[in-house]
Protein backbone atom coordinates (compact mmCIF):
# COMPACT_ATOMS: atom_id res chain seq x y z
CA UNK A 1 0.00 0.00 0.00
CA UNK A 2 3.20 2.63 1.03
CA UNK A 3 4.75 1.48 -2.80
CA UNK A 4 1.29 2.74 -4.01
CA UNK A 5 0.88 5.96 -2.39
CA UNK A 6 4.66 6.47 -3.18
CA UNK A 7 3.93 5.88 -6.68
CA UNK A 8 1.33 8.47 -6.83
CA UNK A 9 3.07 11.27 -5.18
CA UNK A 10 5.42 10.59 -7.79
CA UNK A 11 3.12 10.57 -11.10
CA UNK A 12 1.38 13.88 -9.82
CA UNK A 13 4.72 15.46 -8.78
CA UNK A 14 6.07 15.03 -12.54
CA UNK A 15 2.69 16.13 -13.80
CA UNK A 16 3.02 19.27 -12.02
CA UNK A 17 6.64 19.76 -13.06
CA UNK A 18 6.43 19.47 -16.59
CA UNK A 19 2.73 21.04 -16.70
CA UNK A 20 1.14 19.02 -18.58
CA UNK A 21 -2.25 20.96 -19.10
CA UNK A 22 -3.29 20.11 -22.97
CA UNK A 23 -6.41 20.52 -24.73
CA UNK A 24 -7.75 18.49 -28.04
CA UNK A 25 -5.72 20.66 -30.43
CA UNK A 26 -2.38 20.97 -28.71
CA UNK A 27 -0.99 17.61 -30.86
CA UNK A 28 -1.40 20.21 -33.76
CA UNK A 29 1.04 23.01 -31.86
CA UNK A 30 4.76 23.92 -32.51
CA UNK A 31 5.48 26.92 -29.83
CA UNK A 32 9.08 28.68 -29.47
CA UNK A 33 10.07 30.65 -27.07
CA UNK A 34 12.82 31.74 -24.46
CA UNK A 35 12.87 29.91 -21.34
CA UNK A 36 15.49 29.83 -18.37
CA UNK A 37 15.31 26.03 -18.13
CA UNK A 38 19.45 25.82 -19.07
CA UNK A 39 20.46 25.55 -15.45
CA UNK A 40 22.90 28.37 -15.36
CA UNK A 41 24.53 30.84 -12.78
CA UNK A 42 22.76 33.71 -13.69
CA UNK A 43 19.87 34.72 -15.81
CA UNK A 44 21.62 34.78 -19.30
CA UNK A 45 23.50 31.52 -18.65
CA UNK A 46 20.11 29.75 -17.94
CA UNK A 47 18.62 31.38 -20.60
CA UNK A 48 18.13 30.13 -24.29
CA UNK A 49 15.41 29.19 -27.12
CA UNK A 50 12.89 26.25 -26.73
CA UNK A 51 10.47 24.54 -28.19
CA UNK A 52 6.84 23.01 -27.43
CA UNK A 53 5.81 20.00 -29.23
CA UNK A 54 3.48 17.04 -27.80
CA UNK A 55 3.33 17.79 -24.98
CA UNK A 56 7.44 17.87 -24.60
CA UNK A 57 9.71 20.29 -24.64
CA UNK A 58 13.55 21.00 -25.71
CA UNK A 59 16.23 23.17 -25.36
CA UNK A 60 17.89 24.90 -28.48
CA UNK A 61 19.89 27.01 -27.96
CA UNK A 62 21.78 28.60 -24.79
CA UNK A 63 22.13 32.62 -24.58
CA UNK A 64 19.31 32.93 -27.26
CA UNK A 65 16.32 35.93 -26.43
CA UNK A 66 14.36 37.68 -28.39
CA UNK A 67 13.35 34.39 -30.39
CA UNK A 68 11.45 34.92 -33.65
CA UNK A 69 10.40 32.05 -36.01
CA UNK A 70 9.17 31.70 -39.95
CA UNK A 71 5.75 30.35 -39.95
CA UNK A 72 6.88 27.53 -41.69
CA UNK A 73 9.05 26.60 -38.92
CA UNK A 74 12.09 26.84 -41.15
CA UNK A 75 14.15 29.37 -39.90
CA UNK A 76 14.92 31.15 -36.36
CA UNK A 77 16.40 34.53 -35.38
CA UNK A 78 17.69 35.81 -32.43
CA UNK A 79 19.79 37.93 -30.06
CA UNK A 80 22.58 36.73 -27.88
CA UNK A 81 23.29 36.88 -24.33
CA UNK A 82 26.86 36.13 -24.55
CA UNK A 83 29.84 37.96 -24.84
CA UNK A 84 28.92 38.49 -28.28
CA UNK A 85 25.68 40.20 -28.35
CA UNK A 86 25.29 38.95 -31.71
CA UNK A 87 22.31 38.11 -34.24
CA UNK A 88 21.60 34.55 -35.01
CA UNK A 89 19.80 33.19 -37.66
CA UNK A 90 19.21 29.22 -37.50
CA UNK A 91 18.64 26.54 -40.21
CA UNK A 92 15.72 24.88 -38.25
CA UNK A 93 15.58 21.82 -40.60
CA UNK A 94 19.73 20.99 -40.04
CA UNK A 95 19.60 23.08 -36.55
CA UNK A 96 22.65 24.50 -37.98
CA UNK A 97 23.71 28.57 -37.48
CA UNK A 98 23.26 29.64 -40.81
CA UNK A 99 24.86 33.32 -39.90
CA UNK A 100 26.19 35.11 -37.13
CA UNK A 101 26.85 38.53 -37.53
CA UNK A 102 26.96 41.64 -34.77
CA UNK A 103 24.32 44.81 -35.94
CA UNK A 104 25.24 48.31 -35.24
CA UNK A 105 22.22 48.63 -33.18
CA UNK A 106 20.88 46.42 -29.92
CA UNK A 107 17.90 44.62 -31.37
CA UNK A 108 14.90 43.98 -29.00
CA UNK A 109 12.49 42.52 -31.06
CA UNK A 110 12.03 40.72 -34.61
CA UNK A 111 9.38 39.96 -36.79
CA UNK A 112 10.03 38.14 -40.37
CA UNK A 113 8.83 38.96 -43.35
CA UNK A 114 7.14 36.08 -45.36
CA UNK A 115 9.66 35.85 -47.79
CA UNK A 116 12.30 34.96 -45.29
CA UNK A 117 15.03 36.93 -46.98
CA UNK A 118 14.25 40.57 -44.00
CA UNK A 119 13.00 40.79 -41.22
CA UNK A 120 11.75 44.19 -39.35
CA UNK A 121 13.08 45.14 -35.91
CA UNK A 122 13.09 47.05 -33.10
CA UNK A 123 16.43 48.56 -31.64
CA UNK A 124 18.43 51.07 -29.79
CA UNK A 125 21.81 52.17 -29.18
CA UNK A 126 24.25 49.69 -27.91
CA UNK A 127 25.98 52.46 -25.78
CA UNK A 128 22.99 53.19 -23.59
CA UNK A 129 21.27 51.30 -20.95
CA UNK A 130 17.80 50.84 -19.69
CA UNK A 131 15.84 54.17 -20.31
CA UNK A 132 18.50 56.16 -21.50
CA UNK A 133 18.25 54.85 -25.30
CA UNK A 134 16.31 56.01 -28.94
CA UNK A 135 14.89 52.75 -29.96
CA UNK A 136 14.03 52.69 -33.65
CA UNK A 137 12.23 50.31 -36.48
CA UNK A 138 14.36 49.22 -38.52
CA UNK A 139 13.83 46.78 -41.90
CA UNK A 140 17.08 44.59 -42.54
CA UNK A 141 17.27 42.59 -45.58
CA UNK A 142 19.58 39.73 -44.33
CA UNK A 143 20.74 39.10 -47.90
CA UNK A 144 22.66 42.54 -48.21
CA UNK A 145 22.66 43.65 -45.10
CA UNK A 146 21.54 46.34 -45.13
CA UNK A 147 19.56 48.44 -42.72
CA UNK A 148 15.95 50.81 -43.61
CA UNK A 149 15.23 53.37 -40.64
CA UNK A 150 11.48 53.40 -40.44
CA UNK A 151 11.04 55.71 -36.86
CA UNK A 152 12.39 58.75 -36.39
CA UNK A 153 12.79 59.38 -32.60
CA UNK A 154 14.60 62.51 -31.07
CA UNK A 155 13.72 62.20 -27.64
CA UNK A 156 14.68 58.82 -25.80
CA UNK A 157 12.21 56.13 -25.60
CA UNK A 158 11.57 52.23 -25.46
CA UNK A 159 9.15 50.66 -27.93
CA UNK A 160 7.43 47.64 -26.26
CA UNK A 161 6.02 45.53 -28.77
CA UNK A 162 5.27 45.04 -32.49
CA UNK A 163 3.26 43.63 -35.54
CA UNK A 164 3.22 43.67 -39.03
CA UNK A 165 -0.20 43.69 -40.72
CA UNK A 166 -1.50 41.23 -42.46
CA UNK A 167 -0.31 42.73 -45.88
CA UNK A 168 3.03 43.63 -44.64
CA UNK A 169 2.79 47.31 -45.70
CA UNK A 170 2.20 48.74 -41.69
CA UNK A 171 3.33 47.44 -38.68
CA UNK A 172 1.90 48.11 -34.92
CA UNK A 173 3.64 48.96 -32.32
CA UNK A 174 3.47 50.95 -28.59
CA UNK A 175 6.59 53.21 -27.72
CA UNK A 176 6.93 55.34 -24.26
CA UNK A 177 8.77 58.42 -24.50
CA UNK A 178 10.99 59.48 -21.70
CA UNK A 179 9.56 61.94 -19.55
CA UNK A 180 6.28 62.89 -22.14
CA UNK A 181 4.29 59.87 -22.23
CA UNK A 182 2.76 58.80 -19.07
CA UNK A 183 1.95 55.43 -20.39
CA UNK A 184 2.62 53.55 -23.76
CA UNK A 185 1.30 54.74 -26.70
CA UNK A 186 0.13 52.36 -29.35
CA UNK A 187 0.65 53.39 -33.26
CA UNK A 188 0.25 52.05 -36.87
CA UNK A 189 3.01 53.26 -39.05
CA UNK A 190 2.61 53.06 -42.84
CA UNK A 191 5.99 51.18 -43.75
CA UNK A 192 6.01 53.08 -47.23
CA UNK A 193 5.39 56.67 -47.25
CA UNK A 194 5.98 56.38 -42.84
CA UNK A 195 2.72 57.78 -42.07
CA UNK A 196 1.67 57.28 -38.71
CA UNK A 197 -1.73 57.23 -37.03
CA UNK A 198 -2.16 57.30 -32.97
CA UNK A 199 -4.80 54.50 -31.78
CA UNK A 200 -6.89 55.23 -28.76
CA UNK A 201 -4.74 52.59 -26.26
CA UNK A 202 -1.64 51.94 -24.20
CA UNK A 203 -0.63 48.32 -24.52
CA UNK A 204 2.87 46.05 -24.21
CA UNK A 205 0.77 43.33 -26.10
CA UNK A 206 -1.14 42.81 -29.48
CA UNK A 207 -1.16 41.08 -32.16
CA UNK A 208 -2.40 41.78 -36.17
CA UNK A 209 -4.47 38.84 -37.23
CA UNK A 210 -4.45 37.76 -40.53
CA UNK A 211 -7.60 36.28 -41.00
CA UNK A 212 -10.00 38.79 -39.69
CA UNK A 213 -7.71 42.02 -39.80
CA UNK A 214 -7.85 43.21 -36.93
CA UNK A 215 -5.51 44.11 -33.71
CA UNK A 216 -6.38 42.02 -30.74
CA UNK A 217 -4.71 43.91 -27.56
CA UNK A 218 -4.48 43.45 -24.14
CA UNK A 219 -4.22 47.02 -23.05
CA UNK A 220 -6.30 50.50 -21.85
CA UNK A 221 -8.80 52.49 -23.61
CA UNK A 222 -6.68 55.93 -23.62
CA UNK A 223 -8.03 58.71 -26.20
CA UNK A 224 -4.41 60.94 -25.45
CA UNK A 225 -7.10 63.72 -24.55
CA UNK A 226 -7.80 63.10 -20.51
CA UNK A 227 -9.92 60.05 -21.08
CA UNK A 228 -8.06 57.25 -19.52
CA UNK A 229 -10.59 54.11 -18.85
CA UNK A 230 -8.26 52.37 -16.06
CA UNK A 231 -7.70 48.53 -15.91
CA UNK A 232 -6.65 46.69 -18.93
CA UNK A 233 -8.81 44.29 -20.47
CA UNK A 234 -9.01 42.48 -24.11
CA UNK A 235 -9.88 44.31 -26.68
CA UNK A 236 -10.44 43.63 -30.40
CA UNK A 237 -9.95 47.02 -32.69
CA UNK A 238 -10.45 47.03 -36.58
CA UNK A 239 -7.75 49.64 -38.27
CA UNK A 240 -10.25 49.86 -41.39
CA UNK A 241 -12.92 51.48 -39.48
CA UNK A 242 -11.53 52.86 -36.43
CA UNK A 243 -13.82 51.49 -34.49
CA UNK A 244 -13.47 48.86 -31.25
CA UNK A 245 -15.22 46.05 -32.30
CA UNK A 246 -14.99 44.38 -28.36
CA UNK A 247 -14.59 45.06 -25.09
CA UNK A 248 -13.57 41.84 -22.47
CA UNK A 249 -14.85 42.64 -19.18
CA UNK A 250 -12.22 43.82 -16.42
CA UNK A 251 -11.38 39.90 -14.53
CA UNK A 252 -9.23 37.31 -14.32
CA UNK A 253 -10.17 35.13 -17.29
CA UNK A 254 -8.48 38.13 -19.19
CA UNK A 255 -4.98 39.02 -17.56
CA UNK A 256 -2.01 39.43 -18.31
CA UNK A 257 -1.80 38.67 -21.59
CA UNK A 258 1.28 38.76 -23.25
CA UNK A 259 3.52 37.77 -26.02
CA UNK A 260 0.74 37.08 -28.19
CA UNK A 261 1.29 35.25 -31.54
CA UNK A 262 -1.22 34.20 -34.54
CA UNK A 263 -1.49 30.28 -35.70
CA UNK A 264 0.32 29.93 -39.05
CA UNK A 265 -3.61 29.61 -40.58
CA UNK A 266 -4.42 32.40 -38.35
CA UNK A 267 -7.40 30.58 -36.90
CA UNK A 268 -6.26 30.99 -33.73
CA UNK A 269 -4.03 33.23 -31.07
CA UNK A 270 -1.62 32.00 -28.46
CA UNK A 271 -0.51 34.27 -25.65
CA UNK A 272 1.42 33.62 -22.31
CA UNK A 273 -0.36 34.62 -18.88
CA UNK A 274 1.27 35.46 -15.67
CA UNK A 275 -0.83 33.96 -12.41
CA UNK A 276 0.88 34.47 -9.38
CA UNK A 277 3.81 34.05 -10.28
CA UNK A 278 3.61 31.25 -12.95
CA UNK A 279 3.55 31.79 -16.75
CA UNK A 280 1.51 29.80 -18.90
CA UNK A 281 -0.05 29.40 -22.10
CA UNK A 282 -3.01 29.86 -23.64
CA UNK A 283 -4.82 29.69 -27.37
CA UNK A 284 -8.24 31.93 -28.30
CA UNK A 285 -10.03 32.70 -31.15
CA UNK A 286 -9.55 35.79 -33.41
CA UNK A 287 -12.43 37.59 -31.60
CA UNK A 288 -11.11 36.88 -27.49
CA UNK A 289 -13.51 33.98 -27.12
CA UNK A 290 -12.88 29.91 -26.56
CA UNK A 291 -9.89 30.48 -24.19
CA UNK A 292 -7.81 27.32 -23.36
CA UNK A 293 -4.77 26.31 -21.35
CA UNK A 294 -1.94 24.67 -23.42
CA UNK A 295 0.54 24.17 -20.68
CA UNK A 296 1.56 25.22 -17.60
CA UNK A 297 5.73 25.01 -16.88
CA UNK A 298 5.47 27.39 -13.90
CA UNK A 299 9.13 28.80 -14.70
CA UNK A 300 10.04 32.08 -16.97
CA UNK A 301 8.58 32.43 -20.60
CA UNK A 302 8.37 34.88 -23.11
CA UNK A 303 8.76 35.76 -26.51
CA UNK A 304 6.07 33.46 -28.57
CA UNK A 305 5.70 31.86 -31.45
CA UNK A 306 3.38 29.42 -33.50
CA UNK A 307 4.62 27.34 -36.03
CA UNK A 308 3.95 24.48 -38.65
Amino acid sequence: MEFFFKLFIAINLMIAFCGCTRHADDMETKFYFTANTFGGKDFRENTGSCVYENGKVKKLYRYQVRTRVTKDGSKLIAFTEDRGKDIEIVDLKTNEIMKRFKHEQYPTEFRWFRDKTKVIMTAGSRHGIGPDITEEIYILDLDTMETKKITDYKEKNSIYAMDLSPDEKKVVYSVKRKKIDKLPIVKVIDLEIKEEKILPFSALSFVWNPLNNKIILFGIYNDHKGDIEYGARLIVYDPETEKIVKKYPKDDSYSDMMWMTNSPDGKKIAYIRESKGRRSIWTMDPDGTNQKLVWNPGFFLRDLNWTK
